[in-house]
């Protein structure tokens, strides 16, 4: 579903949903890859700042997300997911054809472009830094 961001904050962020319904997205469940950074800082105990979820988003911006639970159906409170993983999950290798619109998250920064995690097993996609829209 697209949602629209509302809030940000250093852990979560609000998302405006359809039928004047809001969901909350933590830190942990934007993307594959920050959750994976997010564990490594844990298990390896480093100095290393949190990212700040105001350094990839801004309030306005559509998002695509799934739903992960419903909180409290009286608040209307939904708790989303925007991993790739969830947001592409049943999808497969023969689906992904031209013309696909795919959700996918910055995996690594490479010299002419940039590794986008689909979330799709066996696959990952580059972008080019030309095809990039500032």
């Amino acid at each position: 579903m697209l949602g629209c961001i509302r809030e940000i904050s250093d852990m979560e962020m609000t998302i405006n949903l359809p039928y004047n319904l809001k969901g909350k997205v933590a830190i942990t469940e934007v993307s594959d890859s920050l959750t994976q950074r997010l564990n490594e800082i844990n298990d390896n105990d480093l100095d290393e700042d949190i990212p700040a979820l105001s350094d990839y988003f801004t309030v306005g911006q559509y998002i695509r997300c799934a739903v992960k639970e419903v909180k409290n159906a009286n608040e209307r409170l939904i708790v989303l997911t925007c991993k790739e993983s969830s947001i592409n999950h049943g999808l497969t290798l023969k689906e992904l054809t031209n013309g696909v619109v795919i959700t996918g998250s910055i995996k690594s920064v490479e010299d002419h472009g940039y590794m986008v995690s689909l979330g799709v097993k066996d696959s990952q996609a580059f972008l080019p830094t030309k095809n990039v829209i500032p």
